[in-house]
Parts: C-alpha cells; sequence; structure tokens
C-alpha cells in the first residue's frame, strides 16, 4: 500500500494543498470543500458542487473526521434544522431559547454542474435556431421565396424522376444492344476482309480463265481455218473425181457405140 492511501485527510483541517491529495480533488475542488466546511460524515461532502457519489466512493478511504469536528457538525446542523422548522411553521419546544440564524459561509464564485449543463443547452438551442435560420436563408437564396413545394409537386417530382429512371434504363438497354450489333459488325468487317482476299485471289483465277480461254479461242480459230481447209480440199478433190467419173462414163459411152 502507498503512502498515498495510508495517510488520511481531515476534510474539516487539511488546507488545500493537503486537500488535492484526494483522488479527483483539484485546485477550485479543494477551495469549494474548504468553504463548506464543517463536515461529520463523508456524506456531507455531497453537498459541495463537483461531489457526486463515484467521486466520494474514491476519496472515502483516504478520509477521516475527529469527534469535535463531528460534533460541531451536528451542533451547526440542529439550528439551521430548528430555523427550518420554524419557517415551515413548527412552533419552537418549550423553554428552548429561539435559535439565531446562523450565517451560510461564503463560498468561492464558480459554475456549478446544474449551471453548466444550461449553459450546454442553451448553446445547443442557440445552434439549433442558426442552423434552422441558415437552412431557410439557403432555401430563401435559391427558390427565391420560403414557400415549400406542396406534396402535389414533391410527387410529380418523383413520378417525373421515376420516368426519367425508366427512359435511363432504356436507353441503357438500347446502349447495350449496340454494343453487340457493333460487336457483331467488327465480327463481320473481318470476314468481309477475308471474303474481299478470297475476291481478289478468284479476280485473279478468272482473269487466268480468261487468259487461257483467249489462247484455246485462237487456237479453235486457227483448228478452223484449218478445217476450212481441209473442207475446200476434199470439195475440190471431190468435184475433181465427179468430173472424171463423168469424163469415164462419157468414154464408155462412146466405145460402146463405135463397137458395132
Amino acid at each position: 500500500m502507498s503512502e498515498r492511501q495510508e495517510a488520511k485527510i481531515d476534510p474539516n483541517q487539511a488546507d488545500e494543498e493537503s486537500l488535492e491529495r484526494l483522488p479527483g480533488v483539484g485546485p477550485a475542488l479543494a477551495r469549494r470543500i474548504v468553504a463548506g466546511r464543517p463536515y461529520a460524515a463523508a456524506e456531507d461532502l455531497l453537498r459541495v458542487p463537483g461531489v457526486g457519489p463515484a467521486l466520494l466512493a474514491r476519496m472515502r478511504p483516504m478520509l477521516t473526521f475527529a469527534p469535535a469536528a463531528q460534533g460541531g457538525a451536528q451542533a451547526r446542523r440542529a439550528p439551521m434544522q430548528e430555523a427550518g422548522k420554524a419557517a415551515a411553521g413548527s412552533p419552537p419546544a418549550v423553554g428552548t431559547p429561539p435559535s439565531r440564524p446562523t450565517q451560510a459561509p461564503a463560498r468561492a464564485n464558480f459554475v456549478s454542474r446544474a449551471q453548466a449543463l444550461w449553459l450546454t443547452g442553451a448553446a445547443s438551442a442557440l445552434t439549433f435556431v442558426l442552423a434552422v435560420a441558415f437552412s431557410l436563408g439557403l432555401v430563401a437564396a435559391v427558390n427565391g421565396t420560403l414557400a415549400f413545394s406542396s406534396r402535389a409537386k414533391v410527387q410529380a417530382l418523383e413520378a417525373r424522376s421515376q420516368g426519367l429512371e425508366g427512359q435511363l434504363s432504356s436507353l441503357a438497354a438500347k446502349l447495350k444492344a449496340m454494343d453487340q450489333r457493333l460487336a457483331a459488325l467488327e465480327g463481320l468487317s473481318g470476314r468481309m476482309v477475308e471474303l474481299e482476299q478470297d475476291l481478289e485471289a478468284m479476280r485473279g483465277q478468272v482473269e487466268g480463265a480468261h487468259q487461257a480461254l483467249a489462247l484455246q479461242q485462237e487456237t479453235l480459230d486457227g483448228l478452223q481455218q484449218e478445217v476450212d481447209a481441209v473442207r475446200g480440199s476434199a470439195q475440190r478433190f471431190e468435184d475433181f473425181l465427179q468430173g472424171l467419173g463423168r469424163l469415164l462414163v462419157g468414154l464408155l459411152e462412146d466405145g460402146g457405140a463405135q463397137a458395132p
């Protein structure tokens, strides 16, 4: 166990520097503890602003209270309780002298937890009001007026937005179809290139066939001329044979006539 945990501190007698040794106690809280003396028990420290149950539970193992201070605190609370009863209308006991109002000890100026919460809430409310004012000013700057669109206009805008979304989907589908057709055309373009190459090759083959055909035609023309020449020769030979036959027939007729 450390020296800080072994030393006990009496909040009724310790100075501010000694009170600062308590866990969670700073200079401001030490001044408030000194201003709120005396204390009969640890629970009396809860009336000091800034001391809560959690902080008191941390300080309790290091606190001690002298009997004289406890009696003084009880004696101090008695007149205050009697004064409270008198203020509430309860008559004092017979033979008991009227108690004098006890002046509360002066406290240092500080901001309590409630005041801090109130200031925080006020700042939040002010921030909200400023945000609303800024939003209204922004709407007025955009629309030229503070009048918001009616529900019908909102529904019309939503319907128009849905229609635009439908058109966008349709355009996306058409674009996809066009992409597919373009891909198909690109494939056909490749095939067209191959077909053009084949066509060029076939054109070369056709040109070669034309040249071969022309040569064949020339050969055929030569053969036709030779056939015509042979036909002419055969005709002349036939004419010669016919003339020779007629001549022989004539000779034979003449010889038969001279024979008797």
